[in-house]
């Protein structure tokens, strides 16, 4: 049971991000989106960045890891944003959900 509620759990909040995305879209455009679902997740994610700062005892490469924010999300969620400035948020879900298969298939064709 447990499990299932975790699951609908998930659903509900993947679900729900393509339909925040088509309401904050109009207001903010694409790529005010992007900023603003980044600050967010930052403000959650700061006080783990805190305590693993303090058991660290090397530098964090801070350059490396804006670099693959911004290759690993800031770009893939600016273009879901700017896609639903013309088709539905349904579309999008359904398109981001291929994802998985389209890389399979591209890594099957070309490695």
């Amino acid at each position: 049971m447990r499990v299932y509620v975790a699951l609908i759990s998930l659903s509900i909040i993947w679900g729900l991000t393509f339909i925040l995305i088509k309401m904050t879209v109009g207001d903010t455009g694409a790529w005010g989106m992007v900023f603003l679902r980044c600050l967010i997740g930052s403000l959650f994610l700061l006080p783990l960045l805190i305590l693993k700062l303090r058991k660290r005892t090397s530098p964090i490469p801070f350059k490396h890891l804006i670099i693959l924010g911004v290759i690993n999300s800031g770009i893939p969620w600016g273009l879901l944003a700017w896609s639903e400035t013309a088709i539905n948020s349904n579309t999008t879900s359904v398109i981001n959900a291929l994802t998985p298969l389209f890389t399979a298939l591209v890594g099957y064709l070309f490695f």
